[in-house]
């Protein structure tokens, strides 16, 4: 699979109409050649004045891999031959008349390589065009819709609104689209969105809140059944969720979020008449005393409740209480109780499933002379029942453990770490288990032939061992270490090295594993961040059963640039 730059070589990204306090100003007036000269204006990266009508700006990679691959190839996701991928980020910024502004944001890509995308023609991952100013939004193409958590949770193509009067305590949005794309293959409609949102936030400048919102939002999916042929296996959909939601926070000490929700739902128009009813209810309210802060959530939400696009677990209910202690400025606390629960009323469920989780760690830096030690001690205590005839699922889950992190000087970092966790199952106590897992890192940062190197191994260790294996244990050795070396001002040579050997009790069942890389990275551009690189790669995966073992060996060059 190619790697994207995207997230080491970013777009910048320059917002024309400044801060959104900013956007109240009329922008200046434009003739129609200085917008085509402006927007083209590339040797001008990164110089934009306040004369400047607009700019175009994104991100370029150019990539090829050629992959080789020996053994049982069955077992890679590798191709053996070339794969090629480019990936082209757009991004748009305009000044229109009056004090309107407009962004825009394109994603293309175009590779051969059916594990990126199956098909090889140029395909338009993302796109996105908004006009705004400081009291109305549009914007089409794909955008998060921004409603309440049970509502939406789901990015949209379509169409967009928000609309925000001057000195007004009133928000209002409305949003149209579709949440899937019709797919003749997979028996899929294509699904459309339809909703608005509205938020009233009644105490501005008050004395007592600091924020007071209230929102209320309606939101209904529904299939296009002539969108594709019917046949038995399409399902068509027709699923509204309506909340109410908000947040109270007051000056001091207070604050709550909350949402009631309550959906219609027929999962198949095809072969139901009527709809399914569900209530959803979030209440989380926080308490903030200086050193201790407190926060709790109410989650309840029924089996018939559905949000084909928001965010639900059904069946479900929860009490979570989260406290956090500071006791000064070496020692810290966090301690939870989470209990939750299925199979309420109307639940589909055979029997009921409880369970109670605890958790306590502490974070402590005890030495006054070493300023960067510290350790958190943890453990976690989980308690699974169930209410069926003999309670099938009851079991415990018992983890203890610390991690520690000091330093050596102004160049060496380290850290060391244990865990010891213990699944006991009183339903079937062979299948009871427990884990030991030691391990600990390093990192030094120092001048080499006068230029700046860098590296860190991690060792660890896992060791299984299930009751009913007589005391006989599985061991997983692991190691990951990772290098850098500024060779020049402008080029970087970058390696790693990951290891795993697996010691099984079951027989035939031993393997061991290398990856390997080296990377060359040359700066052709800092003031573009301009790079291209070239990357070996050599993976080795050795079975006990020989017939399972291949390895993969890949060269990749990559030229990103942005613009």
């Amino acid at each position: 699979m190619a790697i994207s730059p995207a997230v080491l070589y970013a777009s910048e990204v320059y917002y024309l109409g400044g801060p959104p306090g900013a956007l109240h100003q009329l922008n200046p007036s434009f003739s129609f050649p200085q917008r085509l000269y402006d927007l083209v204006d590339f040797p001008k990266f990164g110089q934009y004045g306040q004369d400047r009508s607009g700019e175009i700006s994104g991100n370029l990679l150019e990539e090829v891999d050629t992959n080789n691959v020996g053994g049982n190839r069955s077992k890679s996701f590798l191709k053996d031959g070339t794969e090629s991928l480019t990936e082209l980020h757009l991004n748009l910024q305009e000044k229109l008349p009056q004090d309107y502004n407009m962004e825009g944001q394109l994603f293309l890509r175009k590779t051969n390589d059916t594990q990126i995308q199956k098909t090889r023609d140029l395909r338009v991952l993302q796109g996105n065009l908004k006009i705004l100013n400081a009291n109305n939004l549009f914007e089409v193409g794909d955008f998060y819709g921004e409603f309440s958590q049970f509502v939406l949770g789901h990015n949209l193509e379509g169409i967009g609104a928000e609309y925000v009067p001057d000195n007004s305590i009133v928000k209002a949005k409305f949003v149209a689209g579709r949440s899937q794309a019709p797919d003749e293959g997979a028996d899929k409609f294509e699904r459309n969105v339809v909703g608005g949102k509205v938020d009233i936030n009644p105490f501005n400048n008050s004395n007592i809140f600091s924020n007071f919102r209230i929102g209320a939002q309606v939101l209904s999916s529904y299939d296009d059944s002539s969108s594709i042929p019917t046949d038995a296996n399409t399902v068509d959909l027709h699923n509204s969720v309506g909340s109410i939601d908000g947040d109270m926070s007051f000056k001091k000490i207070a604050s709550m979020s909350y949402e009631v929700a309550r959906s219609a739902d027929m999962a198949n128009k095809f072969t139901l008449d009527d709809y399914k009813y569900g209530n959803a209810l979030r209440l989380q309210p926080r308490l903030d005393f200086g050193p201790l802060q407190l926060r709790y959530l109410y989650y309840y939400v029924e089996p018939r409740f559905y949000s084909d696009i928001g965010s639900a677990a059904w069946d479900k209910a929860q009490h979570q209480v989260t406290a956090d202690y500071t006791f000064n400025q070496k020692v810290s606390m966090s301690a939870t109780e989470n209990y939750y629960w299925n199979h309420l009323k109307d639940s589909p469920s055979a029997f009921r499933t409880i369970n109670d989780e605890k958790d306590l760690s502490f974070n402590l830096k005890p030495l006054d002379s070493r300023k960067d030690f510290s350790i958190r001690p943890y453990a976690t205590y989980l308690q699974t029942n169930s209410d069926d005839s003999g309670d099938s699922l009851h079991s415990t889950t018992k983890t203890f453990g610390f991690t520690t992190n000091d330093s050596w000087g102004p160049s060496i970092n380290y850290g060391v770490k244990y865990e010891f966790q213990n699944f006991i199952s009183k339903a079937n106590p062979f299948q009871s288990v427990y884990y030991e897992r030691p391990g600990f890192n390093v990192s030094r940062e120092q001048k080499f032939f006068g230029r700046r190197l860098y590296f860190s191994f991690q060792p660890g260790v896992q060791i299984r061992t299930l009751k009913s294996s007589n005391g006989k244990s599985d061991v997983n050795f692991t190691y990951s270490s990772t290098g850098q070396y500024n060779c020049t001002d402008k080029l970087v040579f970058n390696f790693g090295l990951n290891a795993t050997v697996d010691n099984s009790d079951l027989p035939l069942s031993d393997s061991f594993g290398t990856q390997s890389f080296a990377e060359f990275d040359y700066t052709l551009s800092e003031k573009r961040s301009t790079h291209f690189v070239v990357r070996l790669e050599k993976n080795r995966y050795v079975y006990t059963d020989g017939t399972q073992s291949y390895k993969e060996s890949r060269v990749i060059g990559k030229l990103v640039t942005n613009f």
